[in-house]
Order: C-alpha cells, then sequence, then structure tokens
C-alpha cells in the first residue's frame, strides 16, 4: 500500500483552512508547512478547537476525531504496520466498529485513494493529540494476551484455594484485588501493568464480558464493572467442587431446592448485560426485559416469572416507581429491588414508600447488588418455611 502521494505540502488543507478562517495561509505559518502542526496552529485561530477541526473535516470529507487514544498491541497489529512505523508517518489506529480507522494530521501526504481501495477509513486529528496518544502508548507497559492470562489464573487459583468462587481486580485501587469468603475480605497486591493489561484487553475487544482460556477451568470470565473513581474487573470461575461436573454443568444458586430466577427491568442494554453475565456466573438464571409495559403483560400472565426483580427507575414511558407500584397493587409477593444512577437523595425514601424491598445505585460495588439479592430471597425463604 502506498502511504504517501507525490504531494508533499497539503495545499488542500491549507485552502480550506483559508476557506474557513477568511485569511491568507501563508499568514498562519511561517512558510510551507509539511508536518502535522500545521492544523495544530490553525487552530490557534479559532475559539471552538472541536468545531474547527469538524469545519476542516468536512471540506476534505473527513470524519474529525478530537479524541484520541493510546492503541492497543492487538489494533496495531491489525494495520500490518509496526508501533514505530506508524508513529514515523503521523498515523494513529483507532478502534472503529470492529475494524479500525486511522488517524492522521495530514490528509495530502497521505494516499487516500489507495487506503480506500483497501478499505481502511481515514479521519482528521490534531497532530498534537496523535502525538500524545503514542506517547502515552510508549509509556505505558504491554503485556503479551498470554502472560495476562497467566497472571489472571495464578490470582484465580490463589482465591480459590480459600474456597472464593469470584475476585474483584482494581479493588480498592488499581494495584490492589479483593475477594471475600465466609464474611471474611481478603487482599493482595498486583502491579499496574497487569490491571492497565486487563483495561487493555476490554477496550481491544470492545466489550464489558470477556471469556478468556484458563487451564484450571476451562475459561474464566471477567465483567468490566465502574466504580466511584475508576474500572473494576470482576473475575470469576467454575469452583473447584463443581470443576468436575458433567459436561462442565454450570453453577446453580438454590435457596430451598429450586433454581432462583431474577428478572432485570432496565432500558440499558449495556448495564442489563453486565448484571446478566455476573449473575449467571453466580448461577442464577436471568430473564432481560428491557420494556416497562412488556414485563407488566409477561408478569400478570405469569406471576411465577421471576423469584425476584431488579428494575431500574428512570425508563422511557412507564418509571420504574410506577412499575413498583403497578405490581404492588397486585398483591404479588414478588421481592423487588429498584436500581438507579441518580444521586437525589429522597429517592430511597419514596421507592421505600412505594414497597421496595431494597434500593441500590448503579456506580456501587457490584457485590452490593448481590448481597442485596441473596439476603432477601434468604429472607423470603425462611418467611415461607415459617408459614
Amino acid at each position: 500500500m502506498r502511504l504517501f502521494s507525490k504531494q508533499h505540502a497539503p495545499r488542500s488543507l491549507m485552502t480550506a483552512v483559508e476557506q474557513i478562517l477568511g485569511r491568507p495561509s501563508h499568514s498562519l505559518l511561517d512558510g510551507e508547512c509539511v508536518n502535522g502542526s500545521f492544523l495544530d496552529n490553525a487552530a490557534a485561530y479559532s475559539e471552538d478547537r472541536g468545531a474547527f477541526l469538524a469545519q476542516v473535516g468536512a471540506a476534505l470529507g473527513l470524519a474529525p476525531l478530537l479524541k484520541t487514544t493510546p492503541p492497543s498491541r492487538a489494533l496495531i497489529e491489525a494495520t500490518g504496520f509496526t508501533a514505530e512505523r506508524l508513529r514515523s508517518l503521523g498515523i494513529l489506529p483507532q478502534p472503529l466498529g470492529d475494524g479500525f480507522t486511522l488517524a492522521i494530521a495530514e490528509p495530502d501526504r497521505v494516499d487516500r485513494a489507495a487506503f480506500a481501495e483497501e478499505g481502511v477509513s481515514l479521519a482528521l486529528a490534531y497532530h498534537s493529540d496523535i502525538e500524545s496518544a503514542w506517547s502515552e502508548y510508549q509509556q505505558s507497559p504491554q503485556i503479551p494476551w498470554n502472560r495476562l492470562f497467566e497472571a489472571l489464573e495464578r490470582l484465580t487459583l490463589q482465591a480459590a484455594s480459600r474456597g472464593a468462587r469470584e475476585l474483584f481486580l482494581g479493588q480498592p485501587s488499581p494495584e490492589e484485588y479483593e475477594f471475600s469468603k465466609d464474611g471474611k475480605i481478603f487482599r493482595g497486591s498486583v502491579t499496574r501493568a497487569l490491571y492497565d493489561g486487563v483495561i487493555k484487553l476490554f477496550e481491544t475487544k470492545r466489550t464489558t464480558v470477556e471469556r478468556i482460556p484458563s487451564s484450571a477451568y476451562g475459561e474464566l470470565t471477567l465483567s468490566l464493572t465502574r466504580g466511584v473513581s475508576h474500572p473494576i474487573i470482576c473475575l470469576w470461575w467454575v469452583s473447584l467442587e463443581n470443576k468436575d461436573s458433567p459436561k462442565g454443568a454450570p453453577l446453580t444458586n438454590k435457596i430451598g431446592n429450586s433454581q432462583k430466577t431474577i428478572c432485570i427491568l432496565d432500558d440499558d442494554k449495556r448495564f442489563s448485560a453486565i448484571v446478566t453475565a455476573i449473575l449467571t456466573g453466580k448461577g442464577y438464571k436471568v430473564l432481560q426485559f428491557h420494556d416497562p409495559e412488556c414485563f407488566l403483560t409477561k408478569s400478570a400472565a405469569n406471576p411465577a416469572l421471576g423469584d425476584l426483580l431488579l428494575c431500574d427507575i428512570h425508563m422511557p414511558g412507564r418509571k420504574g416507581t410506577e412499575v413498583l407500584s403497578a405490581i404492588r397493587e397486585r398483591k404479588v409477593k414478588l421481592p423487588i429491588i429498584m436500581l438507579t444512577s441518580d444521586e437525589e437523595s429522597l429517592l430511597q425514601a419514596e421507592v421505600a414508600l412505594r414497597g421496595a424491598d431494597g434500593f441500590v445505585r448503579k456506580r456501587e460495588d457490584p457485590r452490593v447488588l448481590l448481597a442485596w439479592i441473596e439476603n432477601i430471597l434468604q429472607r423470603n425463604e425462611n418467611s415461607e418455611k415459617e408459614i
């Protein structure tokens, strides 16, 4: 693939900027600029750096890319070039869907037609942002995937030897991890490189739930959750006592004599997917609903649809508080935990008055939600035995 065209000076870019700003291009620079700093220099004449980039991008037929991030090792490999070569050319690969786009600051120095033939998209970015991302890439430790997986499996074996079935990487800080067993909290230290490596894994895969190979358990499941100040990774596996179950049978969370079913009602599909992954990993059966009316209709037709409902408060159409009231009016004994991203202090009192069994903010550690679920289901099981 040809990277550069015969033309060396970014004349079409200079012309576009000249038209936008109404100034002759030579007044913006000291002579003809043949490096990526031209766009950065020209942006100094605009009050809005982002709007300026969008204007120039529109004039050139390129999508603007105001925010750049350090590329992952896998993303660099996908381009077919080395990191050093890409940086020397002023090109920065960025994730785009299942593929990538190349951020450039000098459109007329790159043979855009050649990239178009290869089906590779280009985006316009500031040279300073491209350089900043490359600098951050060089400063961050790069751990090969196989070494990353081995390190995670060692943590798993350590936690499993004490009877735990999950651990939280990045809790309470990126250099620590935690797991609990029988009410006791165990904590250890990890390198920042390990934590950053797992975060890069999620960024590369562009997902919030990932499964990786494990020689001890077949596979380990990782879920990216959001802590107050930084992401937290929940890691779980099939416990040692269940490892030899027929055909790798999954864990089942039983309170009493039956597997419990959790219904999730939330229009946020991403959040629902994360919670579902965590709950299924804990052995629960999960049913997802994204429309309040659909859930109310199905639960009315089948009162035994689930053993507990996780209900978001803010949804289009009916609010979660309205769903809560509708269910309570039916006199159905369905435990309900309300979920919200809102920081409003009066919400908890409101949902309690409407008959909610629990209230959890989405930003909290997922163990808080798991504890609520187990506590409420156990409480209901005990009350049924007493009756």
